[in-house]
């Protein structure tokens, strides 16, 4: 409970890359008595806004200078 509030008090988010490796963590963390889970990220949809934005624009951009030559 302490590693729970020092955790949280720091705001400190343990993020891994895939389950695999988040359940690797997790079992060092069983090893020294300490309980986890692991929580899927999900998808992250602000990144995939951007994305399409800026590759609208790209497009757009294509577009203009199409329209110019």
């Amino acid at each position: 409970m302490k590693a729970l509030l020092i955790v949280a008090a720091l705001n400190m988010q343990m993020t891994y890359d895939d389950m695999a490796v988040c359940k690797q963590a997790q079992q060092e963390l069983t090893n020294h008595n300490i309980k986890s889970i692991c929580i899927p990220k999900g998808r992250d949809s602000r990144t995939d806004d951007m994305m399409t934005s800026f590759l609208d624009m790209v497009m757009e951009l294509q577009a203009i200078q199409n329209k110019e030559q």
